[in-house]
C-alpha cells in the first residue's frame, strides 16, 4: 500500500485540496483553488501545505503528537470559521473516498482489502485526532469571549456615570 500512496501521491493530494476547497462556498473554493501563495491567500496556503504534510505523515506512520501538530493549523482556521464540528474535521474523511478511487481495479489484488481497510483506520484515526484539536480551539474561543464579557462588565463598574445610573435606579447601592 505504501509504494502505491507514494506513486499516487501527487493526485491523491491535489483532488484532496480540490474536496476540501469544494468545502467552502462557491467563490471562496475558486479562490482557494486558484491561488495559493502563502501571503495573498494565508488559508490557501495553510491546505496545501497540511494536506501534503498530513499525506505524508500518513504514509509515515506518525504518532499522535505528531498528527496533532499537523493537523492543528488546518482545524484552526475551520474552527473560526462557520463549520459544524462534523464539517471542521470532515476533510480527514474526504481522503477515504479519493484513496478508493485512485486504487481502482488494485482493489482485486490479493490483500489490498486488507491494507485499505488498515489504512482506512489510520485515517479514522487522524480524524478523531483532529477533533480533539477543534474541540481545544472551541474551548479556547469560549473562554476568550468569557473573559471579554467579563472585563466589559467590570470596566462598566469602573464608570462613575455607570454607578450613578444604577444607583439612581435602585440597582446598586453604597
Amino acid at each position: 500500500m505504501k509504494d502505491f500512496l507514494i506513486k499516487k501521491q501527487s493526485v491523491i493530494i491535489e483532488k484532496w485540496k480540490d474536496e476540501i476547497a469544494q468545502t467552502y462556498p462557491a467563490e471562496t473554493a475558486g479562490f482557494l483553488k486558484k491561488k495559493r501563495d502563502q501571503f495573498s491567500n494565508p488559508v490557501g496556503h495553510i491546505i496545501t501545505q497540511g494536506v501534503e504534510q498530513l499525506y505524508e505523515g500518513l504514509i509515515n506512520d506518525i504518532d499522535r503528537d505528531e498528527i496533532e501538530s499537523l493537523v492543528d493549523p488546518l482545524v484552526r482556521i475551520r474552527a473560526v470559521q462557520d463549520f459544524a464540528p462534523s464539517e471542521a474535521v470532515g476533510f480527514m474523511i474526504l481522503l477515504k473516498e479519493i484513496v478508493r478511487q485512485e486504487l481502482g481495479s488494485e482493489l482485486k489484488n490479493k490483500g489490498m482489502i486488507e491494507k485499505l481497510l488498515l489504512l482506512e483506520s489510520q485515517i479514522d484515526n487522524f480524524s478523531l485526532v483532529a477533533f480533539d484539536v477543534y474541540m481545544k480551539c472551541r474551548e479556547k474561543i469560549h473562554e476568550i469571549k468569557t473573559n471579554e464579557i467579563r472585563k466589559r462588565s467590570l470596566g462598566l463598574l469602573d464608570n462613575p456615570k455607570m454607578i450613578a445610573f444604577l444607583q439612581k435606579r435602585g440597582d446598586f447601592n453604597d
